[in-house]
């Protein structure tokens, strides 16, 4: 659950700044926030089976950030318009 918090909240606060400091505007600002907050990938399943490490802990990962993507990305689009982004 803490991966699946940092991947959604902490990430795109992140992001923020960089967006900032790098002089990113319009669109492709509020894009690079939004991808920060994507779902855990699908490589991450494909790495723990190769080495054989919580296989399991890895699909529900998946699984539960992949539902959870739809009511935080638009938390975060949201946000973002209420910013000006």
């Amino acid at each position: 659950i803490q991966v699946i918090v940092i991947k959604f909240f902490v990430m795109p606060l992140l992001a923020m700044p960089f967006m900032l400091a790098f002089n990113v505007v319009g669109i492709p600002r509020k894009i690079g926030v939004l991808m920060s907050a994507l779902p855990v990938a699908l490589s991450c399943y494909v790495l723990s089976v190769r080495y054989d490490v919580q296989v399991q802990h890895s699909v529900n990962l998946i699984i539960f950030s992949t539902v959870l993507m739809l009511p935080t990305q638009l938390m975060w689009i949201g946000i973002l318009e209420s910013m000006g982004w």
